[in-house]
């Protein structure tokens, strides 16, 4: 299966950063190294060839897992419930984990993460090298991993540090704040950060270093895999008809993160000794000027239309039918603008008890708040098993598989009885 060509790449970074995205990429492994003997080393994936529509074989195993934010052990655990890995014994502890040595088990199935790795959690860099390992490993054996874009990812591209964990800022910084400074010869490039966590944003930002080295501008606004679709808030088909289906957000949102280099007007060093205000300015006129060329769908919408990373029309109430009593309208529209079969929509961003679906099966709700920073919930993961004409869909989690039956919505109370 073509569908990702990951191929660990690194790319030569110019001071001026202009021109970070270019021909200079080669197929070698960087390995970002900090001032801590604890640092990760990274590979990140190659462009996918088409993320956007994935057809699957007859018994094929899709597995989606919801928002992860921060959360290594988490993630390890999940990933080791449904029986895609295996952690070389003993079993590491969090800040001690040999991430390459993962083995996966999957073959040919695709791993789907629905987005939101960032935020709330200590370990945010390592949950994004383990998902870089295993998209490698998986595309060997023709299988893949597809990456959503999560409102939290978007967050951070904007330099909006407020749900940041300290342990997960001083992972960026220990990661990538050496390598940045060895770059530039020093350290006044922090001062077109004004301070605002710097490694942590020059890392995120359009054409920063996620971007060019091929891994954030790889993840995807949504993916068609088999009969589902996956996207981190919900889709309609107002979304689809103005902004090109889900092929035409997926290269709208590869290209602004590829295409949006910020180069502040006036050089970092110039800047040395100058006035706190003057500073300030430079990163907040950095922050308009990425938000300015984000893409409409990237953004939070209106109450009334919400984008695709913020809408939570098919998943709140949690755990509850949704509160838009438009939203079975709503999907069903959407699905059957899409075609090639689709049949559900699978999403995150609202914790859940427990994965459940919605809307007479059509939406599935997998983010669960397995994160020790959202409601340290235990991990569960959606499967799906591509059938001739129809899939099996389970739950996976600590105690073993949950058919769909037993996460189908509860049907609506019975109207109260006039009884006068």
């Amino acid at each position: 299966m073509g569908f990702i060509s990951h191929s660990s790449r690194s790319s030569s970074r110019s001071s001026s950063r202009s021109s970070s995205r270019s021909s200079s990429r080669s197929s070698s492994r960087r390995s970002f190294s900090g001032s801590s003997s604890d640092a990760f080393s990274y590979s990140f994936p190659s462009p996918s060839d088409s993320a956007s529509y994935v057809p699957l074989n007859v018994g094929q195993r899709v597995y989606a897992i919801g928002d992860v934010h921060g959360d290594l052990r988490k993630l390890l655990q999940a990933l080791t419930f449904a029986k895609l890995i295996r952690v070389p014994e003993p079993a590491p502890e969090d800040g001690g984990i040999v991430l390459k040595d993962v083995e996966w088990l999957g073959g040919d199935s695709v791993l789907v993460q629905c987005g939101d790795v960032l935020d709330r959690g200590s370990f945010e860099c390592a949950c994004f090298h383990l998902l870089s390992v295993l998209s490698e490993r998986a595309r060997g054996e023709g299988g893949g991993v597809v990456l959503c874009l999560g409102n939290h990812e978007v967050l951070n591209t904007l330099g909006l540090f407020n749900y940041a964990d300290k342990g997960g800022n001083d992972e960026f910084e220990r990661i990538f704040g050496g390598y940045f400074d060895e770059q530039e010869g020093g350290e006044s490039w922090r001062l077109d950060y004004a301070g605002n966590q710097p490694a942590r944003w020059r890392a995120c930002e359009p054409g920063g270093a996620f971007s060019s080295f091929g891994f954030l501008n790889n993840f995807v606004l949504a993916s068609q895999v088999g009969r589902s679709v996956f996207v981190h808030g919900g889709l309609t088909s107002d979304h689809l008809e103005e902004h090109g289906g889900i092929a035409g957000m997926n290269e709208k949102a590869r290209r602004w993160f590829e295409d949006s280099v910020y180069t502040p007007p006036t050089a970092a060093e110039e800047k040395v000794g100058g006035e706190v205000k003057d500073i300030v300015a430079c990163a907040q006129n950095r922050a308009r000027a990425i938000q300015s060329a984000m893409p409409d769908f990237l953004g939070g919408g209106s109450p009334e239309k919400a984008s695709p990373v913020w809408m939570r029309d098919y998943s709140s109430p949690a755990d509850s039918a949704p509160g838009n009593k438009s939203a079975d309208a709503l999907v069903a529209r959407a699905l059957e603008m899409i075609g090639k079969d689709a049949a559900r929509m699978v999403v995150g961003h609202t914790p859940q008890r427990k994965i459940n679906s919605a809307c007479k099966g059509k939406v599935w709700r997998i983010d669960v708040g397995m994160s020790e920073g959202v409601m340290n919930n235990v991990p569960e993961m959606l499967e799906i098993v591509h059938g001739e004409t129809e899939d099996v869909v389970t739950v996976i989690g600590q105690k073993g598989r949950v058919p769909a039956s037993d996460r189908a919505e509860s049907p609506p109370p019975p109207p109260p009885v006039d009884l006068f």
